[in-house]
């Protein structure tokens, strides 16, 4: 599927709350799907994230355009987070990022109100997703919060 076509997919199941897997077989699907999921976040939503190194290319303006009222963000290298400095203090002050002792075998994230993305094969960034679904977001969230008590915190510096 051509990418304006797949954006414009995942624009329309997510703004008319639709309930249906979408598949994710490279990095440029992933991006409108991170873009889409928590770009459209609402004021009410926490967003989720699990990463192997959250690379700036994919979340910087998702992160910094969201109205999601927090980010959490368990990694399994936190070496390259240089890039969250140049946020306004408006948006960190919404992150928590934490670094996980061992790392798991499938990324994901999801969103409070019942979006998720999850990684079947890391290499590819093939990945199953779903606008609405919050039983699966649920389980995820659930997921989450173990690795969230099996993490460290990191210090996100100010600029």
């Amino acid at each position: 599927m051509p990418l304006a076509k797949y954006r414009q997919d995942a624009i329309f199941r997510a703004t008319n709350k639709i309930s249906s897997r979408i598949l994710n077989d490279s990095i440029a699907h992933a991006n409108i799907l991170i873009e889409t999921m928590i770009g459209l976040a609402g004021p009410d939503d926490v967003v989720r994230i699990y990463s192997g190194d959250l690379p700036s290319g994919s979340f910087s303006e998702p992160l910094k355009n969201t109205k999601a009222k927090e980010i959490l963000i368990v990694l399994d290298d936190d070496s390259k987070l240089q890039w969250l400095e140049s946020f306004p203090p408006s948006c960190l002050e919404r992150i928590k990022v934490r670094k996980i002792s061992r790392p798991r075998p499938n990324h994901f994230f999801s969103v409070s109100s019942g979006a998720f993305r999850f990684e079947t094969e890391a290499a590819t960034f093939r990945a199953e997703a779903n606008f609405n679904e919050p039983e699966t977001s649920e389980k995820l969230t659930k997921a989450f919060e173990r690795y969230w008590t099996d993490a460290t915190p990191v210090s996100l510096v100010q600029a």
